[in-house]
C-alpha cells in the first residue's frame, strides 16, 4: 500500500475507488458504531463524501442505523451549503483579496509543479491563481476524484440526506460550510503549501490510494484506516484543526443526544472515527458502551 497519499484523501473526504463487492455475512465489520448511554443509543457512521454509483451498495449496517434512528446529523446543512448565497461566500473565503495571488504565498518550485499538473490535465493554470494553497490542494484532489467519475451526490452524506428528506426525517447540522472553509485559512502558510505539494506529488497515485481506502472503509478495517491516515501526523496543526478540535466540539452534541429521548444517527467523515482522539475513543474513555457493527 502507498500510505503517503491516503492520508490526504482521508482529510479531504475523497475516499473513492472502483466498485468493491462486500459480503453482508455476519461478522463483517463496517465503519458504523453503536454508542449506548444510560438513556438511549446513537449511531456514528463514517462517511465517504465522494463516490461513484458503482461503489454501492453501502454496508448494510448503514441502512440499519438509519432505519433505527429518529433524526440524522450531518457535518453541514447541505441545502444551505449549496445555496447561491453560501456558494458566493465560500468562493470569497477561498480566494485572496485584491491583487494578491497564490504565487505570492508558495515557492517557485510549488508553482511550477502546479503548472505542470494543469498542463498534463489540460486545465487552465489561471483557474488556480487566486486560490489559497489549501483550497488549491483540495481542488487538485477533487479533480482527480472527478476524473474517476466520483461525485458528492453519490457520497454517503448526500445519499442519506436525500433519503431523510424523502422520508420526512429531521436533518440537523454540526457546523456550517463557512466554518469548514475558514478552518483552512487558520493554517500556517507553510502547512498550506505542504498540503498543496502533497496533493500535486500524489495526484497520479490517487486511484491506487482510493482502492486501498474504500476497501478498508467498506470492511470497517480500523487498523488499515489508521495506518493509511498516519502520514497526517506530518501536519499536526492540520490534524488538530480538521479532526481533533472538531471532534471535541461535536462531543457536546453527541452527549446531549445520548441524554435525550429517541435515537440519532451521526454521519461524519471516516477520519473522525479512527485514532486516539477520535469520537469513538473519546466516548469509550467517558464510559459509554461502544460497539462496532
Amino acid at each position: 500500500m502507498r500510505y503517503r497519499s491516503s492520508a490526504l484523501l482521508i482529510v479531504f473526504g475523497v475516499l473513492l475507488t472502483q466498485s468493491i463487492p462486500v459480503s453482508a455475512q455476519d461478522g463483517v465489520k463496517s465503519c458504523v458504531w453503536k454508542v449506548t448511554g444510560e438513556k438511549t443509543s446513537i449511531y456514528l457512521a463514517g462517511s465517504v463524501h465522494l463516490l461513484r454509483p458503482q461503489d454501492r451498495p453501502f454496508p448494510s449496517s448503514y441502512q440499519v442505523a438509519y432505519e433505527k434512528s429518529d433524526r440524522l446529523w450531518l457535518e453541514v446543512d447541505i441545502d444551505k451549503a449549496q445555496s447561491p448565497e453560501t456558494t458566493k461566500l465560500l468562493l470569497r473565503l477561498s480566494m485572496y483579496d485584491g491583487d494578491d495571488t497564490l504565487q505570492n504565498h508558495v515557492s517557485d518550485q510549488t508553482l511550477a509543479s502546479l503548472r505542470r499538473f494543469c498542463e498534463q490535465r489540460k486545465l487552465k493554470a489561471s483557474a488556480f491563481e487566486k486560490l489559497r494553497p489549501a483550497i488549491a490542494a483540495m481542488t487538485v484532489a477533487s479533480f482527480e476524484a472527478t476524473r474517476l467519475g466520483a461525485k458528492a451526490e453519490d457520497g454517503v452524506d448526500l445519499v442519506y440526506a436525500r433519503k431523510a428528506k424523502e422520508d420526512g426525517k429531521p436533518v440537523l447540522a454540526l457546523e456550517t460550510a463557512e466554518f469548514q472553509i475558514t478552518m483552512f485559512n487558520r493554517l500556517s502558510a507553510s502547512d498550506q503549501e505542504g498540503m498543496l505539494r502533497m496533493a500535486l506529488k500524489e495526484a497520479d497515485e490517487t486511484q491506487e490510494s482510493m482502492l486501498d481506502l474504500i476497501r478498508a472503509w467498506k470492511q470497517g478495517d480500523v487498523a488499515a484506516l489508521e495506518e493509511l491516515n498516519r502520514p497526517l501526523n506530518r501536519f499536526p496543526a492540520l490534524k488538530r484543526i480538521l479532526l481533533d478540535n472538531r471532534n471535541e466540539n461535536w462531543m457536546a452534541v453527541i452527549e446531549t443526544e445520548l441524554d435525550s429521548s429517541g435515537t440519532a444517527m451521526f454521519i461524519v467523515g471516516a477520519g473522525h472515527l479512527i485514532g486516539e482522539n477520535s469520537l469513538v475513543s473519546r466516548l469509550q474513555k467517558k464510559g459509554y458502551r461502544v460497539k462496532q457493527l
